[in-house]
């Protein structure tokens, strides 16, 4: 992220797009570890991003 805003001055939009789905299996024999990673990228992931990239854009964003 730093990188990119020192080359481009700001960051204007941001695409969260990651996606992990595991193994394709009832959800009865859907490992739990599977599960956690699926959360992990699709909620997770997303979360930090989010929360880093936009900082300091935000309020010009919204406010302006």
């Amino acid at each position: 992220m730093a990188a990119a805003r020192e080359k481009f001055g700001r960051i204007d939009i941001l695409v969260n797009n990651a996606g992990h789905y595991g193994p394709v299996v009832p959800v009865e024999d859907y490992p739990l570890v599977d599960f956690d990673k699926v959360i992990a990228v699709h909620l997770r992931a997303a979360f930090l991003l989010s929360k880093t990239g936009p900082a300091g854009n935000v309020r010009a964003a919204v406010w302006a």
